[in-house]
């Protein structure tokens, strides 16, 4: 098991704003798992995270689910309550815009044509 202090990663910042936060995040983490690579276990620590932005939240969605389709099991562990509410967020949005499209291609089409 890899874990990773969110708020050490990132030099100490405990407030995250920005989406190149998110991926600098994202880089050390890989950083780990190339040194690691058996492991498929990984705790994100947010200890003393008190606030991050959408776009770190949604960072670190992709950052999850990335490992996740790669085999590697990832878990949040001591989230504040609004750490946590910001991620519930991102997550609710995101599950809203992968609704299914409709498929146009059983609907006849009419031939309009001029005689």
């Amino acid at each position: 098991m890899i874990k990773i202090e969110i708020l050490s990663a990132l030099n100490g910042i405990s407030f995250l704003f920005t989406r190149l936060e998110g991926k600098v995040l994202s880089r050390k983490i890989e950083e780990m798992i190339n040194k690691c690579p058996s492991e498929k276990e990984i705790l994100l620590d947010f200890r003393e995270m008190t606030f991050i932005s959408r776009s770190f939240a949604d960072e670190i969605r992709k950052i999850k689910k990335k490992l996740e389709n790669s085999g590697v099991s990832v878990k949040y562990i001591n989230v504040c309550e609004n750490v946590q509410k910001m991620i519930d967020v991102v997550e609710k949005s995101v599950q809203k815009t992968n609704v299914p499209t409709m498929d146009f291609s059983l609907i006849p089409i009419k031939n309009f044509s001029s005689c």
